[in-house]
């Protein structure tokens, strides 16, 4: 008997629905082994489609989502591979800072625009805490790069749930 394509019930004799062009999952598809294979398919097969898209996010910022939302996407790498790569690259790279601000550069970027919340608050917690602004700013940097990568790793699953229900 010929399978039938879950997506719209019709006849699929081949690897993909020759009427709708759903894929047609195999017990190797659904495998652990396939699972670690897409894996390392995924972070090693990096063709002219991702370098022509990190150019583009980097001189057009915003450009490759517009393409993509306009339906224009075999020219591009796909933007939530991008994303994840970049995620991976920055989860790898201990060193790297990206988004983690230092302590006192926090407190400049908040104080440049006219909020001094954060300021008042490290002052309360240093006062609380009987240690100068600059030991609190010493136990800041030292625990934020762990505590920001744990941050951006909670924040994936979070995303994907709320786009889920979006």
């Amino acid at each position: 008997m010929e399978p039938v394509c879950q997506n719209c019930g019709q006849p699929t004799p081949g690897k993909f629905c020759a009427n709708c062009g759903e894929k047609v999952y195999t017990a190797h598809d659904k495998s652990i082994r396939h699972l670690f294979e897409e894996a390392f398919h995924f972070i090693t097969h990096l063709d002219s489609k991702f370098f022509r898209s990190i150019a583009l996010v980097i001189k057009k910022p915003g450009f490759l989502s517009v393409e993509f939302c306009r339906g224009v996407r075999k020219k591009y790498f796909k933007p939530v591979s991008l994303f994840l790569i970049g995620v991976v690259i920055y989860l790898l790279l201990p060193f790297v800072q990206g988004l983690n601000l230092r302590f006192d550069s926090s407190i400049a970027t908040f104080n440049s625009i006219g909020i001094h919340v954060l300021e008042t608050a490290a002052e309360k917690k240093a006062a609380a805490h009987h240690v100068t602004m600059e030991t609190l700013g010493e136990h800041y940097d030292a625990k934020s790069p762990k505590i920001a990568k744990l941050l951006l790793f909670l924040v994936l699953p979070l995303t994907g749930l709320a786009l889920m229900f979006a």
